[in-house]
């Protein structure tokens, strides 16, 4: 049976698309082999094959430290001027570190600036005293002094809840301002009145009062 012209002509076209379909496929194949990346895939099914479903953890990975605030039963919070600025405040920042308390700074001064006191002197170290709880206010020259008060009570709140005091009683503010005190006292805060008559800074007669407030802490 001899094949007529047409039927090579099919033959061969036949043959050709196929060579064109391998030469397509064989395209398709590298084409898309350089541009998939198969490593993260594999990396994240490393763990599965070898550990199950059973998250995996790097033998030599070490956590970081978390820098969580400890604690405490009470925070002594101290205004600077005519607190912490004049007088002999050492006594008072010592009773409150004997009893466990945690320091800070309240002021209404609009920037954290505080070279002027010898913070370490009065002692204001670690771990009673973070920086972080340096807390002024930069828009105390603009606001009344109630408000100036309430911007003061906001950061004794804040310093409850940071270290989970117990109670408010036990956050105690150190301050000259009767509006900032009262501002405190409302809400609930201890205080102690500095600058009082003629004295500058904290009376020494207030370690009393102090002592008695601690003492129910």
């Amino acid at each position: 049976m001899t094949r007529t012209v047409g039927d090579r002509t099919i033959l061969i076209t036949v043959v050709i698309l196929i060579f064109v379909c391998l030469l397509c496929l064989a395209y398709l194949y590298e084409y898309t082999d350089k541009f998939t990346n198969y490593t993260p895939l594999l990396n994240k099914l490393d763990p599965i094959r070898n550990f199950g479903l059973q998250p995996y953890i790097d033998p030599d990975y070490t956590p970081p430290e978390l820098d969580l605030p400890q604690p405490s039963q009470c925070v002594c919070a101290f205004d600077i001027d005519h607190t912490l600025s004049c007088g002999d405040a050492k006594p008072f920042v010592e009773l409150c570190k004997a009893k466990g308390c945690k320091l800070a700074i309240n002021t209404a001064r609009p920037t954290n600036w505080i070279n002027d006191i010898p913070m370490e002197e009065l002692g204001f170290t670690k771990p009673w005293y973070d920086q972080r709880d340096h807390y002024f206010n930069r828009n105390s020259y603009k606001q009344t002094a109630v408000q100036v008060g309430e911007t003061k009570s906001n950061y004794l709140q804040l310093l409850k809840d940071k270290y989970k005091v117990p109670e408010k009683k036990c956050v105690i503010l150190f301050d000259d301002s009767v509006f900032n005190l009262d501002s405190a006292n409302k809400r609930g805060f201890s205080t102690i009145a500095a600058s009082e008559r003629d004295h500058c800074g904290i009376h020494v007669s207030k370690l009393d009062q102090l002592n008695a407030t601690l003492h129910n802490c």
